[in-house]
């Protein structure tokens, strides 16, 4: 069986196996490709496997808006955790890092003083550490605002990224409940098993061995995803019509599920397409899972506030729902209730084609030919795709040609605006009869025609 992870629950951890071995794995593990996805609230976080750390959206816990992926300047990251007016991270070496702006505008990282041996940290509002001897750190508020040991979580392998679940290496489950002094943990009564916790705004998902996933809390939108809304459930239910399924995330009002096949399910909140089926505006929450438009092959997912995201295999990321702060980082604003792509990482840069092909008809399909004949059964739209100018996807027809070399690109069924740069985007998927045929993959400027 595949392991099952959950990608909201927590934090975006690069370790060696060996740490691994002797030390809970606190959150989120990355995908096969080595890569790794987070969200938090307005903020979207792609990690790669050199700790680098790219973020869109709002940035660091601040009032800045990044339009586009951006780096950042911190390097040798292991995770991150952000909240509305912080981001807290932590590197390789064990040291941990704040944002910090200050009151004459400039901003920066500044290491945390008290806080040392740090394998991860994570949480959305309330924050957690985990240090190299396994235990746990949490940030208290109060009259005096500290790190202080969480004497409560032990052998804990997973942490919600609200800090609501952490999940115990026996499969057992604790959830907190606030104080003055951090928080308080109890068990969840029923649920044995488990290999992954998330949590909501008051919502609450976990993930058996067996690949079902239960949910309790607030239901208003249909969040637990038992075909009910409206009514909160103090015992976890079972989501319904959903097995298989491999990871878990917890969004604001909304959540999601990716399935061994590398399909991605969701349900609850979709004021703002969070759920990417297609629809979006009031009436169109979903208390049981649909399954998100266009996305196969994904390894990794995550939720924010009211976004969602998808790594495949490829390294691409995608995004779809709220885009008010620019956290699909696609360069726009506006909202998307379907997947667009929002960030290529280093092992999928795309080679810009020399040849930039004009005048394409509004209407009709036109077609790419190779060197070499095509496996057909590579030639998809997850292998090859076209998107816009503000990287919305196009919903375009792909097939094999006339003859064994060629695709042929079929215009979406409203047609091609007039007189607009679009893009072919081919992946090194698409293979020859015999094996590879690109040897990176490729992105090809097309031009249509005026009206």
């Amino acid at each position: 069986m595949l392991n099952r992870f959950c990608t909201y629950g927590a934090l975006l951890l690069l370790v060696s196996f060996t740490l691994i071995a002797c030390l809970p794995a606190f959150g989120f593990i990355p995908a096969a490709n080595g890569l790794a996805i987070d969200a938090r609230n307005n903020t979207s976080f792609f990690l790669d496997n050199e700790g680098a750390l790219w973020s869109w959206g709002t940035a660091f816990g601040s009032s800045v808006i990044q339009n586009k992926p951006t780096i950042a300047s911190l390097t040798n990251v292991s995770a991150v955790a952000g909240g509305p007016d912080y981001c807290t991270a932590s590197k390789k070496d064990g040291s941990v890092w704040e944002w910090e702006e200050r009151e004459d505008g400039s901003s920066s990282w500044v290491q945390n003083p008290v806080l040392t041996n740090v394998v991860a940290v994570t949480g959305a509002v309330k924050r957690l550490a985990l240090k190299r001897d396994g235990t746990v750190w949490q940030w208290v508020y109060g009259n005096q605002m500290k790190w202080a040991p969480c004497l409560e979580l032990a052998d804990i392998t997973m942490v919600g990224a609200n800090c609501g679940l952490a999940l115990k290496r026996d499969g057992t489950v604790l959830s907190a409940s606030s104080s003055a002094n951090g928080s308080t943990w109890s068990p969840v009564s029923g649920l044995t098993g488990i290999t992954a916790v998330a949590d909501g705004w008051g919502h609450f998902l976990a993930l058996k061995a067996d690949g079902t996933v239960w949910a309790w809390g607030r239901n208003y939108f249909g969040q637990l995803g038992d075909g009910t809304d409206g009514t909160e459930k103090s015992s976890p239910v079972q989501v319904i019509n959903l097995k298989g399924v491999r990871a878990i995330a917890g969004g604001g009002n909304h959540s999601l599920a990716l399935k061994d096949d590398g399909t991605v399910w969701a349900w609850g909140a979709n004021y703002y397409g969070q759920l990417g089926d297609g629809t979006d505006g009031t009436g169109t929450s979903k208390s049981s899972p649909v399954q998100v438009n266009g996305l196969t092959n994904v390894v990794a997912i995550a939720a924010g506030a009211n976004h969602s995201l998808a790594m495949k295999e490829d390294g691409t990321v995608w995004a779809w729902g709220a885009n008010n702060s620019a956290q699909l980082g696609n360069d726009s604003r506006i909202n998307s209730n379907t997947p667009v792509l929002c960030f290529t990482s280093d092992t999928q840069t795309f080679k810009d084609w020399p040849v930039v092909k004009t005048d394409v008809s509004l209407s009709k399909e036109w077609t790419v030919k190779f060197n070499a004949p095509l496996d057909p059964a590579t030639v998809t739209d997850q292998n090859i795709y076209v998107l816009d100018n503000k990287n919305n996807r196009v919903n375009v027809g792909v097939a094999p040609g006339t003859d064994d070399q060629t695709v042929s690109v079929k215009p979406p069924a409203s047609g091609y605006a007039p007189a607009t740069d679009y893009f072919l985007y081919l992946l090194k998927t698409v293979k020859s009869k015999v094996g590879n045929i690109l040897p990176e993959p490729i992105k090809m400027k097309f031009t249509t025609q005026a009206q």
